[in-house]
């Protein structure tokens, strides 16, 4: 099993665990996955590894490719919600990214707080979420109820 297959396996049986977390985005950011890598970061921080987090940010802001590289069709779709969550408060908000893939939509909203929630990313899954109601600000979900199959949709949604 490699690397990120092990954490992956370790973060579904502690997701709450944000050495866990940050350790695994040092991991993505050293095996070249920089998106991956800031969006377990800001994870790392929202679960309570705030302090070393900010400390070791910048490193991960520059990893980050320049965001006009995604393609067209998931830069619009991103820069829509990142414009949609800035214009409804400050950097003070947090964020519940469900299903947000590699977490791309963290690099356009790198103030916020920010967690991924992404069960092939980090064994996070949307349908059993670990989270305190009202833990978030906002909690979303963009191009995902598709991939759920239809007979667990409420419980999906109702999470």
């Amino acid at each position: 099993m490699n690397n990120s297959a092990t954490f992956i396996r370790d973060l579904a049986g502690d997701p709450l665990n944000a050495d866990l977390h940050l350790s695994y985005a040092t991991e993505l950011l050293n095996n070249g996955r920089p998106y991956l890598a800031f969006a377990e970061m800001k994870t790392a921080e929202s679960l309570g590894e705030g302090r070393y987090a900010k400390l070791i940010a910048n490193k991960f802001i520059r990893a980050l490719p320049q965001q006009e590289l995604l393609s067209h069709n998931q830069y619009f779709r991103l820069h829509s919600l990142a414009s949609e969550i800035i214009s409804r408060g400050g950097p003070e908000l947090s964020v519940l990214d469900v299903g947000g893939g590699q977490g791309e939509l963290a690099s356009l909203i790198p103030e916020y707080g920010y967690c991924l929630a992404e069960p092939t990313a980090n064994g996070i899954s949307g349908a059993d979420l670990p989270f305190d109601d009202g833990s978030f600000d906002f909690s979303l979900s963009c191009h995902v109820l598709e991939h759920i199959p239809p007979e667990k949709r409420d419980l999906f949604l109702d999470q």
